[in-house]
Parts: structure tokens; C-alpha cells; sequence
């Protein structure tokens, strides 16, 4: 699995990462291709956690095809479009994490994945407190199984991450680390959300 801001946006002349999670059988199998307007050289960081951090620095904006392969097979998500914008892009930080969320067993009627049947809640999708750790909810349970991906921006960095609590029930916990206006924006199976956008007023 693959996550991080780097796989949903980018800056020219910044160093942009992601991370690969190999599950213990280091990252000797791991290849990434990045195409696009400009040569991106890939660097990688061993995160000593079953992990490996991925780096690279677009020179060009524009729209950039980053793959990711394992033992010669792509992971979940893989080709990823990117969007690399200039040094003086006000659109901030991004954050993003692709989670691929695993069969629930729902019955007959719930077959086809409807984005329709996603429930968010929580008080982080309206606003939250820098330097703290908020707080959103999501329930998949009546939509199918699919992959949820969430990407937040705004004026600062975003440290975020997910944990599912059971089958289809998931939290997603975001520490931004400057106040001001965010959005979060959330998709399921490439489908956005209702009521996504989300705006997030930091304090």
C-alpha cells in the first residue's frame, strides 16, 4: 500500500514523498516511475518500521504519472495522477492518504458500491485545532466494499493518518499544524462524497 501527500499533489523545487509499506520483506522489489513535464529523481529513506519513505523534485508543473510496482506488480492505486503546481501555487499542503477497505460482507442489495451510503461525521469535518489531533469518522458498511481516499488543504502542514476500528468503520485522524481555512475533500471508488468539499475552519 502506498500513501502520502506526494501521491495526490506536489510543488516544483520541493522535495515531495510518499510512503510504500512493504510488510517486513524490505523494499529490493519496490520500483517507482515518475513521467512527466520534467525528470523527477526518486530517492528512497528506509523508515525502519516495515516502510520506505519516497522522495522526489519535479522542476516543471504539470501533470505527472507516478507508478508504484512491487515484485513487478503495481499496488492498489497504481498509476497515481499527480498535479505538481509552481513555487507561487497558493493552494498550501496537501495531505492524502488511499486506503483500499476491505469486503464487508453486505448482502445482494449492496453489490454494486454506492458512494451514496457513505457516512462521515465528526466534529473535524467542520472545523478543528492546530497542533491537536481531530477527528472524522467514516462508515462504508452500507456502500460496499471499495477504497476510500481523503486529501486535505490548506495553509499549513497536515500530519494525518487512519485506523480501521472494525470491518467497513474506519477513523481518520488529521493535526494540521497552522490555523486558518482547510478543505477536506474525500472520495469513494473515484466517487466524491456528498457534502465534499468539506470547509474546516483551524483555530
Amino acid at each position: 500500500m502506498a500513501i502520502g501527500s506526494g501521491l495526490i499533489s506536489g510543488r516544483t523545487h520541493f522535495t515531495n514523498d510518499f510512503t510504500v509499506y512493504h510488510n517486513g520483506k524490505g523494499y529490493g522489489g519496490l520500483a517507482v516511475a515518475i513521467e512527466g513535464p520534467s525528470r523527477s529523481d526518486v530517492k528512497y529513506a528506509d523508515n525502519h518500521d516495515g516502510s520506505v519513505k519516497v522522495l522526489y523534485t519535479p522542476t516543471v508543473p504539470g501533470e505527472y504519472k507516478i507508478t508504484v510496482k512491487y515484485d513487478g506488480l503495481n499496488v492498489r492505486g497504481s498509476p497515481y495522477t499527480v498535479r505538481v503546481r509552481g513555487e507561487d501555487s497558493s493552494i498550501g499542503h496537501t495531505s492524502m492518504v488511499s486506503t483500499p477497505l476491505g469486503g464487508y460482507p453486505h448482502s445482494a442489495r449492496h453489490a454494486h458500491p454506492s458512494v451514496a451510503n457513505v457516512r462521515v461525521s465528526g466534529r473535524g469535518l467542520y472545523s478543528g485545532i492546530s497542533n491537536v489531533q481531530n477527528e472524522i469518522t467514516v462508515d462504508v458498511r452500507e456502500a460496499g466494499s471499495g477504497r476510500l481516499h481523503y486529501a486535505i488543504e490548506g495553509p499549513g502542514n497536515v500530519e494525518s493518518k487512519n485506523h480501521g476500528l472494525f470491518d467497513g468503520y474506519y477513523r481518520i485522524y488529521y493535526k494540521p499544524d497552522r490555523s486558518g481555512e482547510y478543505k477536506i475533500t474525500m472520495r469513494y471508488n473515484d466517487i466524491e462524497l456528498l457534502g465534499s468539499p468539506f470547509k474546516v475552519r483551524v483555530v
